[in-house]
């Protein structure tokens, strides 16, 4: 049987920014709100829209561990509710107890919306309608410093899931020599040097534990 080749695709979020969340229009794009609640609900409006109203708690109670969750179940709410666009606004995101910077905020919430968007379905039928992985995020935001925040966080977050799919992959088809092309690829476009070591290689440096 002919195996699948190796793709190892993920798509990550189309992240956007607007001045204001009264621009973003469609039925299809939820708007998030933090509320003071424990409990999240998804309320459907009048003209269709739906709107996640997410139990974040009592702001002054927010710390960064609970700031990485709020952001993950926000994406978790989404797919469960199949739901592929939100538009948030970042100062409900600003906690100044917190004492981070906008950048530092927008820099987790990025990563975390990726990782949290992560499912392994390489070897898994599609649905009828596809997946169920958020396609977009409109953030109310202008500014650069947080737009680049989202930047970095992105990356961190297909770095993490890049890893994920390679340490998903069964042994079987992620050969040795497979895994050291990817390292290989990795690289590319950075300052980090590869060196790929062949059996003789090994032999002379007496790496018998990985023989």
């Amino acid at each position: 049987m002919k195996r699948k080749a190796v793709s190892l695709r993920h798509k990550k979020i189309n992240i956007s920014f607007t001045a204001d969340l009264k621009d973003v229009k469609g039925r299809d794009v939820a708007v998030v709100s933090l509320t003071r609640k424990e409990e999240s609900e998804v309320l459907v409006l009048p003209g269709g829209q739906k709107s996640i109203l997410l139990g974040a708690g009592k702001r002054n109670e927010m710390t960064g561990r609970k700031l990485i969750m709020i952001s993950r179940r926000i994406i978790s709410l989404a797919k469960q509710h199949k739901i592929k666009k939100l538009a948030i606004n970042f100062q409900d995101f600003a906690f100044p107890h917190l004492k981070m910077k906008g950048s530092e905020i927008a820099e987790v919430l990025a990563t975390n919306f990726e990782m949290a968007n992560f499912e392994f379905v390489e070897y898994k039928t599609p649905p009828e309608k596809g997946w169920d992985f958020i396609e977009k995020i409109i953030v109310a935001s202008e500014d650069r410093s947080v737009k680049k925040g989202f930047g970095k966080g992105q990356t961190i977050g297909e770095g993490v899931n890049e890893s994920r799919l390679l340490a998903n992959t069964p042994g079987g088809i992620m050969t040795p020599r497979k895994l050291a092309q990817k390292a290989k690829e990795a690289a590319r476009k950075t300052p980090v040097k590869v060196k790929i070591l062949g059996s003789k290689e090994i032999h002379a440096l007496k790496m018998g534990g990985v023989l």
